[in-house]
């Protein structure tokens, strides 16, 4: 029974990180709650295998990008970064013009985000969404520390000069 008790204060500390996770990436609360309850259904299986090497919110992003990717294959679809954004809270108050310049930073963002490659938009979805540390990126990740941080980094310089080179009409 404590891998049971165990599993449990797993899924109340960190349920809702991993629907983030997943939702995020959906933009359906559904399926961000279907794909949640597999990650942690996974966790339950390999519990067993978990020898502590790593947080275990890291151990458990790594099995949500597992259970991602197993749901893209399945599908071989993927939500179009507009939807993932389009998900983002607004502000309470409603203005029309910052709503309009809100949407437009959010499209001008995303055109950015698609010119990253994969694995820069996933370090940057982590860093800026989840709001990692670039340690656990790295971790999720199979990949340095150091590799995470100057991978955001080069994407942070390369969304910068897309987004100005756009402004400047070029």
């Amino acid at each position: 029974m404590l891998q049971k008790d165990n599993i449990d204060k797993l899924y109340q500390q960190h349920s809702q990180m991993i629907y983030r996770f997943h939702y995020f990436r959906t933009g359906n609360r559904e399926l961000a709650e279907e794909l949640t309850q597999e990650t942690f259904y996974q966790a339950f299986l390999s519990y067993d295998n978990f020898r502590g090497e790593c947080k275990a919110s890291t151990w458990l992003y790594q099995i949500a990008k597992n259970v991602w990717r197993q749901y893209q294959r399945k599908k071989r679809e993927c939500y179009p970064i507009e939807k993932l954004l389009e998900q983002i809270p607004q502000e309470k108050s409603f203005d029309p013009l910052n709503a309009y310049l809100a949407k437009e930073e959010k499209n001008t963002f995303c055109n950015a985000l698609k010119q990253l490659t994969k694995e820069m938009q996933e370090v940057v979805i982590l860093r800026v969404v989840d709001e990692l540390k670039f340690s656990e990126i790295g971790e999720i990740m199979n990949k340095s520390e150091t590799w995470s941080r100057t991978n955001y980094f080069r994407a942070k310089k390369k969304l910068q000069e897309y987004i100005d080179n756009m402004e400047s009409g070029d």
